[in-house]
């Protein structure tokens, strides 16, 4: 009897246990379910719009979604659509690899003030997500923004904010945030953390970036560049990421000391703690306690100190770290924003194992690592997946009376075939204007567009492309 997986989600994680799967079994076959219309999740809507190389890792996925053993069911959304009960019922396992969709809060007074965003809403935005393009976001009446984390998404938000608009046109950057972009009055960006430079969890290449920015100085406290003890013990190999990482700020300060460049400023603002968002409404000041380093080389952790600073900004964004979302009948600790688990085999709260039921990616382990990360995390649950097959055979039958009953459901699933016209007519708009591609921001124009895909030249040619 043939096994079949289903998969649910569609991003890195999802993509790369389709590839072990498919590659390890001979005859296995994968569905994979995606709650909106396209696929890919953080490749598509999480990689910055300026970082096109990064996205050539969805060649890889088309190329395991043109195996004979692969499904894709957009649209398709796991506790609205269909149970999660239902799909252990059709399948032989189930894998949950839905990411990390929310961001986490600061949990301090004033944080629902306007103005105020989490990295996801924020990201999502500018990348075309449906979820976030009607979200309000004015960046003509906005002078300065603080971003709350020194991780490489606050480098990212930092980048776009303050890049070139022509820098950005030739992207897939959704057009609603280029023309905002396009009217910016963005002059200073504050990027805050509570801990020092040497702790500071930017990369190299992602600093290197934004020093190379025309028309923008970084600059710092001087003081905050005078390390411990401790701290000037973790930067002591000068070939460490943490050791190039302070290298390249210091002379970023440097050089925008010297260079004296009128333009827009990028400051790092090391040892603070948020406090209060303060304003009338909106947002106009975060209040910060600033901190000091207690601890050995590797584990200082931030004291808060009794001096106060206050940072000004119209707009504040949340980069410090995001959480995974429950999903109904799925085990789940709150705690942590993850899928309990033991090596991928998800277990219930309870400490006893779900049969039939795993777990990969951020919603497996957190908002940690790479891209690339997720493969090897994908390679240990499909490892458990695969012992586990020979004692869970669930007929193909009743899977196919399962996919028959989402169109009785009045469930609008996209096929991988239908994607596809929707991959085309997003690349056809984006040419128009010198684009890599305009993606379609409406769930509705997307099922629309993927309904045709039987006479997508029809499409193509209604739109004049």
């Amino acid at each position: 009897m043939i096994p079949h997986v289903a998969i649910v989600g569609s991003g890195p994680s999802g993509f790369f246990a389709a590839e072990k799967l498919l590659c390890s079994h001979p005859s296995v076959h994968v569905d994979m379910y995606e709650r909106l219309p396209v696929p890919f999740g953080l490749a598509r809507f999480g990689v910055a719009p300026d970082h096109q190389k990064i996205k050539l890792v969805t060649q890889v996925f088309e190329k395991i979604a043109s195996s004979s053993r692969f499904a894709f069911f957009g649209n398709v959304q796991i506790g609205r659509d269909v149970l999660v009960d239902e799909l252990l019922d059709a399948y032989s396992a189930v894998i949950v690899a839905t990411g990390a969709s929310n961001g986490a809060d600061l949990g301090i007074a004033g944080e629902e003030l306007k103005g105020i965003l989490h990295a996801t809403q924020f990201v999502n935005w500018y990348n075309g997500h449906p979820d976030c393009a009607d979200l309000e976001i004015d960046l003509t009446n906005t002078r300065s923004v603080a971003i709350v984390g020194q991780g490489n998404v606050a480098c990212d938000v930092a980048r776009i904010l303050l890049s070139p608009i022509e820098r950005l046109r030739m992207t897939d950057i959704a057009s609603h945030a280029l023309e905002q972009l396009s009217r910016s009055k963005v002059e200073s960006i504050h990027i805050v953390g509570r801990r020092g430079p040497a702790q500071m969890k930017i990369t190299p290449a992602e600093l290197r970036e934004l020093a190379a920015i025309d028309g923008c100085s970084i600059s710092t406290d001087p003081s905050a560049l005078t390390l411990n003890a401790e701290s000037n013990l973790e930067i002591l190999d000068p070939t460490s990421p943490q050791g190039k990482t302070y290298k390249l700020l210091s002379e970023a300060v440097s050089n925008g000391r010297l260079s004296n460049v009128e333009g827009k400023t990028l400051s790092f603002d090391f040892l603070r703690t948020p406090t209060r968002a303060r304003g009338n409404q909106h947002i106009r000041a975060l209040e910060c306690k600033v901190n000091a380093l207690r601890g050995a080389p590797f584990a200082q952790r931030a004291v808060p100190t009794s001096s106060t600073v206050e940072i000004p900004c119209d707009l504040l964004i949340r980069c410090v770290g995001y959480r995974g979302v429950e999903i109904s009948g799925v085990p789940f600790d709150s705690d942590t924003g993850t899928i309990p688990h033991r090596e991928g085999q998800v277990y219930g709260l309870e400490g006893n194992p779900v049969r039939g039921l795993y777990v990969t990616g951020w919603i497996k382990r957190g908002p940690t690592g790479i891209i690339g990360t997720n493969r090897v995390d994908s390679s240990e649950t499909v490892m458990h997946v695969l012992n586990g097959l020979s004692t869970r055979i669930v007929s193909g039958e009743i899977r196919q009376q399962f996919i028959a009953s989402l169109a009785t459901r009045g469930v609008s699933a996209v096929s991988w075939e239908a994607w596809k016209t929707i991959d085309q007519y997003e690349k056809c708009r984006g040419s128009t204007s010198g684009k890599v591609r305009e993606k379609i921001t409406s769930i509705e124009e997307l099922i629309r567009i993927s309904s045709g895909y039987n006479d997508s030249e029809r499409i193509i040619a209604e739109h004049n492309f």
